[in-house]
């Protein structure tokens, strides 16, 4: 996938994505055309957790 150009029309610092609830980075990747995914990974198992 490539990104050229979104976070530079869209950005987004750090501490923002860091301190956000995942609805609110959720609804912010879906506006720009993106989606949000989250994994708990334990050495090669990975579980998606949202």
């Amino acid at each position: 996938m490539k990104l050229d150009g979104v976070l530079e029309k869209h950005p987004v610092d750090r501490a923002t994505v860091e301190t956000a609830k995942v609805g609110t980075n959720r609804r912010y990747l879906e506006a720009v055309g993106g989606d949000l995914s989250i994994e708990f990974v334990v050495g090669a198992s990975r579980v998606q957790v949202a």
